[in-house]
């Protein structure tokens, strides 16, 4: 039997398949607890099995077909990733699926904030507030190290992952949900302007054509207002450098858990960034997307400056607690 559309009907989700399909959501948030839809998509798709000849042999089925994270040809979307989105839904609303298991920052909410309810709330307030401060008392890694470093990712579902490092780092990140918006960029070229230090942006982007096209298009991008506005302001050229830290090639390579494919036919030997075996940085683990912009972040440190900063962190800690 065939829909309206003309395509024939897929068999319904046994409960057999849904048994295994969750007992997989199981084993992965052993290994990471908390995972974008997204990410559960590629892990259960990164979970079939291939022959020599790139052949699938095994893995999670979803209606009689086996969930896999690799397109069935360029241009095509992998096999059940909307079905995947479905039941991870269901899950959760049945109570099979823990909802803190889902990480969603993509419709965050504002405070509008409040005053005290009472002096004496305000008074236990500073009271803690000071007792933290020495608590949590740090110095800047980068005012030492004279130069500001800040990430620029392709990826909002990797966002809650490569903010990770990016917080123990104290490094800022910016998402840019694919080719980023001029305001966006025009920000950071004032940003990178008006700090007056060396600015080192590093940016992850998948191994394909348009990642490595992103790249080129954020440093033009950036490089072109700030050439405008020190022209316009008359101020010095900044030092500025852009990085892209990954995926590579070699990266992909090192992980098991990635699949390089071969790009799309449309893209030709002789275009510009043409990359004919490609890879999404989603196929990565949280580990070692953690670990790529961990690496490239602590590139830029000078550890004997990062030393000194740690060594003036205690010692003010203790003229806190003996002066307060």
């Amino acid at each position: 039997m065939k829909r309206k559309d003309g395509n024939p009907n897929r068999p319904n989700v046994t409960e057999a398949e849904l048994k295994l399909f969750y007992e997989a959501c199981d084993a992965i948030r052993d290994i990471e607890p908390v995972l974008s839809v997204r990410g559960y998509a590629y892990r259960i798709g990164g979970m079939a099995t291939y022959d020599e000849d790139g052949n699938v042999i095994d893995g999670i089925r979803l209606h009689g077909d086996i969930c896999t994270k690799e397109p069935p040809a360029p241009g095509e979307d992998p096999i059940n990733t909307e079905s995947i989105q479905r039941y991870i839904l269901k899950g959760r609303r049945i109570g099979r699926l823990s909802y803190d298991a889902i990480i969603d920052n993509t419709r965050p909410t504002t405070s509008g904030g409040g005053g005290w309810t009472s002096r004496a709330s305000a008074i236990s307030y500073a009271d803690n507030a000071r007792k933290n401060m020495i608590a949590d008392y740090s110095l800047d890694i980068w005012t030492l190290q004279k130069k500001f470093v800040e990430v620029l990712s392709e990826k909002l579902a990797l966002e809650p992952i490569v903010k990770r490092p990016c917080e123990r780092w104290e490094v800022d990140l910016s998402t840019c949900k694919g080719f980023s918006s001029e305001s966006l960029l025009y920000r950071k070229a004032r940003e990178a302007i008006m700090r007056n230090v060396p600015t080192v942006f590093l940016i992850l982007t998948d191994l394909d054509r348009p990642g490595k096209n992103m790249a080129d298009s954020i440093e033009r991008n950036i490089r072109t207002p700030v050439a405008m506005l020190c022209r316009k302001l008359r101020r010095p050229m900044p030092d500025i450098t852009f990085i892209r830290i990954g995926l590579t090639e070699e990266q992909a390579n090192s992980f098991d858990e990635v699949t390089l494919r071969p790009c799309k036919l449309s893209e030709k030997p002789h275009y510009r960034n043409y990359t004919p075996w490609c890879a999404e940085v989603d196929f990565c683990s949280s580990a070692h997307i953690e670990a790529i912009v961990e690496d490239a972040i602590t590139a830029q440190l000078d550890m004997d400056i990062y030393a000194e900063t740690l060594a003036q962190e205690e010692a003010d800690k203790a003229w806190f607690e003996e002066n307060g």
